[in-house]
């Protein structure tokens, strides 16, 4: 009997830690200094980004500019909910977040910073461009910030994450990290 409440305990902690997967940066081609400059539109173009990974269920662009200035950001994630991207670690705890959604064609969108547990809104804005579109039952968060801090130790650092409502204090369904390296 005590065998058994121990096995079930173990499975229930392992199935809760199953929630969030992480991606190494050796599984990731390495992300290249580029003269493309994508269209911020909430909508991804078939050779808008230079650089694309399939995360799990999520879609992930990339495009780095060709002086290393500019960091160009897409995510697609499976909901008519919100997504979020967050740089600079591989946990939320000071990431620098930023979260969209498209209300009824009103975009949503909010850079913030992550604490233990949760997310605050910063009160100095970052981003150059940010869109966000939903379409076919996925939103779409496109967005550009200055590359600076987040390009670090050779690899960019992110999370990724979505939700089931266009409601920023809903908790993800889903989230992923993911490392890709820098080309050298």
């Amino acid at each position: 009997m005590t065998r058994r409440l121990v096995t079930v305990v173990a499975l229930a902690l392992l199935c809760a830690a199953a929630t969030g997967s992480a991606w190494a940066a050796n599984a990731f081609e390495p992300l290249a200094p580029s003269a493309v400059s994508p269209q911020t539109d909430g909508a991804v173009g078939a050779a808008e980004y230079p650089w694309h990974a399939a995360v799990e269920e999520l879609q992930l662009w990339l495009a780095l500019s060709a002086d290393s200035s500019t960091l160009h950001v897409a995510l697609r994630a499976p909901t008519t909910g919100w997504v979020a991207v967050g740089l600079g670690t591989l946990g939320m705890n000071g990431a620098f977040m930023v979260l969209g959604y498209d209300d009824k064609g009103k975009q949503v969108v909010s850079e913030q910073t992550g604490v233990p547990f949760a997310h605050r809104e910063n009160k100095n804005s970052v981003l150059l461009k940010s869109a966000v579109a939903e379409k076919d039952g996925a939103t779409t968060l496109e967005f550009s910030l200055p590359a600076a801090g987040y390009l670090s130790s050779g690899s960019l650092k992110l999370i990724m994450s979505y939700g089931k409502q266009d409601n920023f204090t809903v908790k993800h369904v889903k989230h992923v990290t993911a490392e890709v390296p820098l080309k050298k």
